[in-house]
């Protein structure tokens, strides 16, 4: 093995670069701003889009702030894509309100029903909100027994 010691010289040129990696850094944080203010998700697809030899993930992963285990986790996961709105779908439900002005169970049941479609009562309701559907809420009638 070659170990040779490194001379004063070295050693002050490699303080200069690190120096000048720490000022680069820095300007970096200040022109992305606060990193809690980026989603996660952002941040991950960030440090995918970085990662190479000469970056590595532990490296790009304390930069972002985020913890090595979670973006592998996230990378284990399958790199979820956001959700895609269906006007096909919402346009059924929106149909289907407008027949029945029943709550998201009720159009759950004839989305199948109809149109044989499988839907999560949790996406119906999701599309109604976006939709601005909202059901007609039953109040309680009460009986008085008997008179105090």
């Amino acid at each position: 093995m070659n170990t040779s010691i490194p001379t004063r010289q070295d050693v002050e040129q490699l303080a200069s670069q690190l120096e000048e990696l720490q000022s680069e850094l820095d300007r970096l944080k200040e022109s992305f701003g606060n990193m809690a203010d980026i989603p996660t998700t952002v941040r991950y697809q960030a440090i995918d889009s970085l990662k190479s030899p000469c970056s590595t993930v532990e490296q790009l992963t304390r930069f972002f702030e985020v913890s090595r285990s979670g973006y592998y986790a996230w990378v284990q996961r399958g790199r979820p894509e956001t959700r895609q709105f269906d006007e096909a779908f919402a346009q059924k439900v929106q149909d289907i309100f407008n027949e029945t002005k029943g709550g998201r169970r009720a159009i759950r049941d004839e989305l199948e029903g109809r149109y044989g479609i499988h839907a999560n009562v949790k996406k119906v309701g999701r599309y109604m909100t976006i939709l601005g559907l909202y059901s007609p809420i039953r109040s309680k009638d009460y009986r008085k027994t008997k008179d105090l």
